[in-house]
């Protein structure tokens, strides 16, 4: 891998432990390098202006300067800025300075690597653009925003191993108290994660709710049957059938 490919991240954070998180979670990443990381703003905005990455993952509640403020004296073309934190009172501020994303803290891995893979898209583009202007950025970020960072995969957690499953692969899903089960063939994989929350990572046009307790992959659905109380059954490709309330009819294409 060349070095133009790798995705170059400065990490801004002033608690020790979630640098180190953020470090832990990126070093999985091949094309991902960490150039840096700060532990308030006035450091934070020196980095940058040091390290010139590509990507700032920045906190937002830290002392004497907090992220919103960063991220207001970063000039343009500033990097990426992706906020992390525990705070969700600040969003709205937070895209009113361009943030691509909003990673709310606790988080697991593959939200993050959503985010990152929005970012990816968006570095891409503005390497095609050298010439683009703050107008020009700001416009490109309005439209990014504009198509949420849907998950692509999770990862799952057996004992002191994880591994990753591509949603593509994925045939249903249904809730299991606060995890969810993921169907993939004749496995399942436990995942900790509400079905609700899922449902909101998920890309709408592969994914719709049927039930309060399960969500099908679209392209999965072979038929579906209406029955006598006006719900329906929906039968997949793999032979499972599985009840939809009539109310999520209009989930479906």
């Amino acid at each position: 891998m060349s070095n133009s490919d790798l995705l170059r991240l400065l990490i801004v954070d002033d608690e020790p432990l979630a640098r180190q998180r953020l470090r832990d979670v990126l070093s999985t990443r091949a094309d991902i390098i960490v150039v840096g990381d700060a532990e308030d703003g006035p450091s934070a905005v020196a980095a940058v202006s040091t390290h010139a990455p590509d990507v700032v993952l920045l906190d937002i509640q830290m002392p004497g300067m907090d992220g919103i403020r960063v991220a207001e004296r970063l000039s343009d073309p500033s990097p990426i800025i992706i906020f992390v934190t525990a705070y969700d009172q600040h969003a709205i501020r937070a895209f009113e300075v361009h943030a691509v994303d909003y990673v709310l803290k606790p988080f697991e891995p593959e939200r993050l690597f959503a985010a990152l893979a929005h970012a990816q898209r968006m570095h891409a583009r503005m390497d095609t653009t050298p010439e683009r202007t703050p107008a020009d950025w700001r416009a490109m970020l309005a439209e990014l925003r504009a198509t949420p960072p849907w998950l692509e995969r999770v990862a799952i957690r057996l004992g002191d191993r994880i591994y990753y499953v591509r949603l593509t692969d994925v045939d249903w899903i249904e809730a299991d108290g606060n995890y969810v089960r993921l169907h993939t063939g004749s496995k399942s994989h436990l995942l900790r994660r509400a079905i609700r929350q899922l449902t909101d990572e998920l890309d709408p046009r592969q994914f719709a709710r049927i039930h309060r307790s399960a969500i099908v992959n679209i392209e999965r659905i072979a038929e579906l049957r209406v029955q006598p109380d006006g719900d329906y059954l929906v039968v997949l490709s793999t032979g499972v059938r599985l009840k939809m309330l009539r109310k999520y009819k209009d989930g479906l294409p």
